[in-house]
């Protein structure tokens, strides 16, 4: 953050987890968690109604389809807990970029490669359930923006 050293030092007594911290992980991991759980029961419904062996399979790809890539899109969320995410630029720290793309190669080998997802115990997607795991993705990144946006993501505490 740009404005980082002309703000004024955090109490040494302080805490890691301050009261802003605290509802920071409750309410984007809640978030994180409903939408892995909204993937993986529309995975199993769709599995079910295309009469799949084990409909749970494909709920069980969809979910952790999910929790991967919006975990891996959240890390921009975390720059900064009072500005837009959108206000920096994606090539402001270039090693979290590798490390995301590492990341996301190897979660997108799980989920491609046969021999790979028969050990994780997933199964290939079709163009539509690529579509639900990118779209529920995404929700993190806008619940995040718009508390921040609502100013409820730091406490007085912090700052």
């Amino acid at each position: 953050e740009k404005d980082i050293m002309t703000r004024r030092p955090r109490d040494p007594n302080q805490g890691f987890f301050t009261r802003g911290m605290i509802w920071r992980i409750i309410y984007q991991g809640t978030t994180i968690g409903l939408i892995s759980l909204a993937a993986y029961l529309i995975g199993l419904h769709d599995g079910k109604q295309a009469g799949l062996e084990d409909p749970e399979v494909l709920g069980r790809t969809m979910a952790f389809a999910v929790l991967g890539f919006s975990q891996l899109l959240h890390v921009r969320n975390l720059h900064s807990n009072k500005h837009s995410s959108f206000r920096t630029s994606v090539f402001s720290n270039l090693a979290l970029l590798g490390a995301i793309f590492m990341s996301a190669l190897l979660l997108l080998g799980v989920l491609l490669i046969p021999s790979v997802s028969n050990i994780f115990g997933v199964m290939p997607m079709d163009n539509l359930h690529w579509l639900y795991v990118g779209a529920l993705s995404l929700v993190p990144i806008a619940v995040v923006e718009l508390v921040k946006l609502m100013r409820l993501n730091h406490t007085k505490d912090e700052y």
